[in-house]
């Protein structure tokens, strides 16, 4: 397992390309204060704007296309939670400062890989979980039962795919290191993909019965999505 954590930034198309270079400069000093670990990632990446517009995420489910136009995610295998915090405040409040640092959020967590890979784009979904669905029964449904729906037809088509499970209280203190706003996301699903048209292709063939399950535990109005280019991947 790998816990990682994850700050993803609000702003502007115009605010974009001096987001994009302080990250860029900045990973490779989050990597270097992993130096050693096992499996230490870190990533930079970039939304594609109008991407997900016209998928089922957004024309069946009502899923909202996110504003987070950018993020920075980093860990390795088991990573102390609260070290990649320490790394986060660091590091990135300056980031903050460029973005809408409220409508920014930062998530800290589990990751788990139902299919492994990498390409050079990721979709992220960002769960939204209702108030009458328990936190207990949200992220169980989720990794028990809705990730073996989607684990054959990722496989299938020789994708990647995992599941990013926050934690509550180390989402929060990553949030207050990196000096973003809060929000209640459960976390991230995250395929992988070697470009746009090969995302829709395969969003065009969600089986009906992963969309369907999606209903049973997700709540569309508090779920955003986005699909993301890869600008740096350090590991």
């Amino acid at each position: 397992m790998i816990n990682k954590l994850a700050v993803f930034y609000k702003v502007e198309s115009a605010g974009l390309p001096k987001v994009e270079q302080a990250l860029l400069a900045l990973a490779p000093q989050v990597h270097q204060r992993m130096a050693g670990a096992t499996s230490a990632q870190v990533r930079v990446a970039l939304l594609i704007d109008g991407a997900s517009a016209q998928t089922p995420h957004v024309t069946s489910q009502g899923y909202t296309p996110t504003a987070l136009r950018a993020f920075i995610e980093f860990g390795h295998e088991e990573a102390p939670l609260a070290t990649l915090v320490d790394i986060a405040a660091a590091l990135l409040p300056p980031v903050a400062a460029m973005a809408d640092a409220q409508g920014s959020c930062a998530l800290a967590g589990r990751q788990y890989v139902f299919c492994p890979g990498d390409n050079s784009h990721t979709l992220r979904v960002f769960m939204g979980r209702a108030l009458e669905t328990s936190y207990e029964d949200f992220h169980s449904h989720w990794l028990n039962k809705h990730g073996w729906l989607v684990k054959p037809r990722v496989d299938a088509r020789g994708g990647a795919y995992r599941q990013f499970h926050a934690d509550p209280k180390a989402s929060f203190q990553a949030a207050r290191a990196a000096g973003v706003g809060r929000h209640t996301f459960e976390g991230t699903a995250e395929a992988y993909q070697p470009d746009v048209d090969t995302y829709l292709r395969a969003m065009s063939r969600s089986g009906s019965d992963i969309l369907q399950d999606e209903k049973r535990f997700m709540s569309a109005r508090d779920t955003e999505v986005g699909f993301y280019r890869i600008a740096l991947h350090l590991s």
